[in-house]
């Protein structure tokens, strides 16, 4: 039980971290594309 929670924080911090980089991604495509 106590593992099947920590590795669903491990996700969701992948999550978080792939969501940051996405957004970095994003923010430089947009000003290329302004």
């Amino acid at each position: 039980m106590i593992s099947v929670l920590f590795a669903n924080f491990e996700v969701n911090q992948m999550i978080d971290k792939n969501k940051k980089i996405g957004n970095k991604i994003f923010a430089k495509y947009m000003v290329k594309a302004e």
